[in-house]
């Protein structure tokens, strides 16, 4: 924002980006002239932002700091896919995915046990176990944002060796609808937000992303059918979010 005084205040951390005019006006005797310019005031970022994902059009991270994502095939670790893009999507343009394929973000995002994502999602089939976002260490190391559980709910799921985490909901995200989901974990303290809303609140999450070179997805996993649907607005951070700061995410 602008105050009357011509400072410009940069949004918060998870507010949208502002757009101000300024007004420059040139005198020189009787005449003058006056010019505008709109400039776009980006907000602050949050704190520990790894990469976000606007996919305007691309698979490149907002920055261009970031390797650029690859095209899968049905799984994380194959290839042979395709994606596309639609207008209409929860910011500007959204990525879509066409149940056939994924998306491999650069490995080894973040690693430890304080992290947080976030992302649009507005599935156009809603099938069991399939992965919007996946992570995974190895292959018995690993955790999900599911839009449809085992037991039929939105939930996150994970594994290490012979044990299973399960955040259920008691809520599922709707077919063609945007849902804002959001994941923090702070040394095992685990929240599922739903729309800027906790939805699952736990502790005991298991340590999943202890690999510097963690597989990171969207859409795919290693065994299920893949998620067909709109992905936006994608955030992956080395820190535990605040609800405010997922609040401001999800417009709430």
């Amino acid at each position: 924002m602008v105050s009357s005084a011509g400072a410009v205040t940069r949004p918060a951390a998870g507010e949208p980006d502002a757009t101000v005019t300024l007004t420059a006006t040139v005198a020189n005797g009787k005449r003058s002239a006056t010019v505008s310019f709109d400039v776009t005031v980006k907000a602050r970022p949050l704190g520990g932002t790894v990469g976000t994902w606007s996919f305007e059009d691309t698979l490149a991270d907002d920055a261009g700091a970031l390797t650029e994502p690859t095209v899968t095939g049905n799984r994380a670790d194959n290839t042979g896919g395709s994606v596309s893009y639609v207008a209409d999507g929860a910011v500007g343009a959204a990525l879509h995915l066409d149940g056939a394929s994924g998306v491999r973000l650069p490995d080894g995002l973040v690693q430890g046990d304080t992290y947080s994502f976030s992302m649009w999602l507005r599935p156009d089939a809603l099938t069991q176990y399939t992965s919007a976002f996946f992570a995974a260490s190895a292959s018995n190391q690993w955790l999900s944002v599911v839009p449809k559980g085992w037991n039929g709910d939105t939930m996150l799921w994970s594994n290490v060796g012979s044990d299973y985490f399960d955040g259920l909901t008691g809520d599922l995200i709707p077919a063609g609808e945007w849902t804002h989901v959001a994941v923090t974990v702070d040394e095992g303290d685990v929240t599922l937000y739903l729309n800027g809303e906790a939805a699952y609140a736990g502790t005991g999450f298991l340590d999943a992303l202890t690999s510097p070179t963690a597989v990171f997805a969207i859409g795919v996993n290693y065994w299920d059918t893949p998620y067909q649907g709109d992905v936006d607005e994608l955030l992956v951070s080395s820190s535990a979010l605040t609800p405010d700061e997922v609040a401001a995410l999800a417009g709430a």
